[in-house]
């Protein structure tokens, strides 16, 4: 018996042809009654199932690929979606930071915080816009002053932020109308320098830039008074001031650009 099957086995391919042939054969010796019947049983058995099975799987893969790229549609369409919510928020801080900066003779450029310098103790960040920019601009966003651009390549900018040494601004404290400077005194502390010993400031009065110097408008917010000292042997008082702006989350500010 196994020496049957391994013959077998080992001729499986003149079998195959073999049956090929003899079966075409056969069949065609059958009158037409039953090569009808036989072709029935043969499609009833073989035929029918198999084409079925066959139109079954292509529907499932046509709906399989339907699927995939209704996926990807959806992935596409809320990809969209993040970016129109994202150019919206922006479009409405950006009109939020306009209206807080009524300025007569002045046009607002948007530009995005692109990058900060952690070599300048966080004190200086990289700004792009849509347009050209200028040196010596100052940089504010809907609390009040961020700094002023320092250098500039096209539409690119370095901005010195007022918590550095090469950020100072004319001020005045909007209740007395004190004058002095705002200073950076460490980490993200402000002194507003040279006001005298005689000047009535008070804890919680808004320092506003003042106007001189050219580079800052009159009127914008640098931050309140936290702590006032007067020595006895001094002649300008000692005031530290917190800024009014989170320097450690910008992401969009207003370059302020004279109009000519």
């Amino acid at each position: 018996m196994k020496w049957s099957v391994d013959r077998l086995y080992r001729n499986r391919k003149a079998l195959l042809i073999a049956s090929g042939l003899l079966i075409p054969f056969l069949l065609s010796l059958l009158l037409l009654p039953e090569k009808t019947f036989i072709a029935n049983v043969l499609q009833d058995v073989f035929y029918s199932p198999f084409w079925a099975l066959s139109n079954r799987v292509t529907s499932l893969l046509d709906v399989y690929q339907q699927n995939v790229k209704l996926s990807a549609e959806v992935t596409r369409l809320q990809f969209e979606r993040i970016g129109l919510e994202r150019d919206r928020i922006e479009d409405e801080r950006f009109r939020s930071m306009i209206d807080a900066l009524p300025r007569e003779g002045f046009r607002f450029i948007p530009a995005d915080v692109v990058a900060y310098d952690p070599g300048r103790r966080y004190s200086a960040i990289t700004i792009k816009a849509a347009e050209d920019l200028r040196r010596f601009r100052a940089v504010v966003d809907e609390n009040g002053i961020v700094g002023k651009t320092s250098s500039t390549t096209g539409r690119t900018a370095n901005v010195s932020m007022l918590i550095g040494p090469n950020c100072h601004v004319a001020a005045r404290d909007k209740t007395t109308q004190s004058l002095g400077i705002i200073k950076w005194q460490s980490g993200r502390g402000l002194v507003f320098d040279d006001v005298a010993v005689e000047a009535e400031v008070a804890v919680g009065d808004t320092i506003i830039s003042s106007g001189m110097g050219g580079v800052f408008p009159e009127g914008l917010v640098v931050g309140t008074i936290t702590g006032i000292a007067t020595p006895t042997s001094a002649f300008f008082k000692q005031i530290k001031v917190a800024p009014a702006v989170d320097f450690s989350s910008l992401d969009n500010v207003i370059v302020m650009e004279p109009e000519e």
